[in-house]
Formats: structure tokens, C-alpha cells, sequence
């Protein structure tokens, strides 16, 4: 089941859950007490006013005090009529990290390389063909009993893929995908068909105004032949 929580921003306790991703993962384990544990509890809050819940059972609105309205979608038909070579669109949040030999702490990907990384943790369930993404920045919250702060890195990004295993598929949506799963990343939210008109943003030529691809960048613009840089900024002539 899947629940779209339309959140009242102004509400205390939903500020709160945005920021700090331990709040919100005690919230939710919380009201999920005594629920089967398959699938997997997930949830992603891809803008404040926006939070989705992936678990065996409905969130009803009257469960969290900062929700004005709530919709629940089951998932099982949606991930039972997918096929082989179908086009779909992917919108999630992942936290673009890894460990680095040696290291103490996950490192970050550079924003160049987010894409890529993203399309390589989707195959071979999926062929991906195109990605975009924006940072949401890091969350900080603390663990009970724990001084060192919890700290995730949030990256929201919208995938353009067509199905190569419906079944390898149907799994990662059911257990999410990447690190940081229990505090807001790595659910995958799933429309069947080609990008939603209006969904898909535009790239545009720092020099020309251009449309260009999304990704992968950095690239060329073809009318102006300028270098674009994975920013989207200006990157010197080819």
C-alpha cells in the first residue's frame, strides 16, 4: 500500500518530521506497531507539504496530527500488469552516498555522478534512459541516548525507464532501494507509462537559452555549441 499524505505545513510536528529523519522514522515505526512486516516500511517526503508512506496496511488521515488529507494506492495491481520493455517514470529520494575504503563516514557522489550511480542501482530491473535530480539538502536529527547526531543526505530524482524484469522490479519497489532506507530514501514511486506532461524539468542553454537534454550532463548544446556543465552552467566553447 501506498499513502500520499498531503501535510499542513504550518503544523509544528511536521516541520519537525521534514528536518529530522530519526522523528519521523519513531513516528512511523510507531503507528506501524503490530503491522505485518512485508513489504518493508518506507516513506519520502519529496516537498514539505508532501509525505509518502509505503507499508502492509492504509495510513489514515487522522494518524498523523499534521495531515489534511490522505489516499492510499494498492500497489499489487500496479506492480502485477507491469511488462517487459514498458515505459515508466520513477520519482524518488535516495541518499547518493557510499563508503570509501579507509573512510570513516559515507562520502558523497558529485552531482555529475548521481545519475549514473542511480541507473546502476536500478539494473538491470530497469533500463534507464533518462535522469533528473535535485539535492534536498542533509537532515539531522538524533538518536535517544546517541550524542552523535544522525545526518542523511537527501537527493530527489525522476527516473525515465523502461522495465527489463517486472519481477526484480516488483521486489526493489517492495524493499526500496540504496542506503539510508529508514529515514526517507529509497522509496520508489511508480508510474506506469512515459514522463507526465509537466513533470519532466527543463534544461536549458546557459548561452542560448536552448532546450538540452537533462541528462546526461555535462554536455553540448547543438545550437550554440557551447560546453554546458553538469550544473547546468556555463562551460566554456567546444
Amino acid at each position: 500500500m501506498l499513502t500520499r499524505i498531503l501535510v499542513d505545513p504550518a503544523h509544528l510536528g511536521g516541520r519537525l518530521d521534514d528536518q529530522d529523519p530519526h522523528a519521523a522514522h519513531r513516528r512511523l515505526v510507531t503507528l506501524a506497531e503490530g503491522w505485518p512486516a512485508e513489504p518493508r516500511l518506507l516513506w519520502q517526503r519529496p516537498s514539505p507539504g508532501v509525505l509518502l508512506v509505503q507499508a502492509s496496511r492504509p495510513v489514515p488521515r487522522t494518524a498523523l496530527p499534521y495531515a489534511l488529507a490522505a489516499e492510499t494506492v494498492d500497489l499489487d495491481p500496479v506492480l502485477g500488469g507491469l511488462a517487459r520493455g514498458q515505459e515508466v517514470t520513477v520519482r524518488t529520494v535516495v541518499n547518493p552516498t557510499y563508503m570509501r575504503s579507509g573512510a570513516r563516514r559515507r562520502v558523497e557522489y558529485t552531482e555529475h555522478e548521481r545519475p549514473g550511480w542511480l541507473a546502476g542501482l536500478l539494473a538491470p530491473a530497469l533500463t534507464v534512459h533518462q535522469v533528473a535530480g535535485r539535492s534536498l539538502g542533509t537532515r539531522r536529527g538524533r538518536k535517544p541516548g546517541v550524542p552523535a547526531p544522525v545526518s542523511v543526505s537527501w537527493w530527489s530524482a525522476i527516473v525515465r525507464a523502461a522495465v527489463s524484469d517486472p519481477a526484480l522490479f516488483a521486489r526493489q519497489v517492495e524493499s526500496g532501494v540504496g542506503h539510508a532506507r529508514a529515514f526517507g530514501c529509497g522509496l520508489l514511486d511508480v508510474v506506469p507509462g512515459p514522463v507526465p506532461a509537466g513533470l519532466w524539468p527543463d534544461a536549458h542553454c546557459p548561452a542560448c537559452a536552448a532546450t538540452l537534454p537533462v541528462a546526461p550532463l555535462p554536455g553540448e548544446c547543438s545550437r550554440c555549441h557551447v560546453g554546458v556543465a553538469a550544473d547546468g552552467t556555463l562551460g566554456g566553447f567546444t
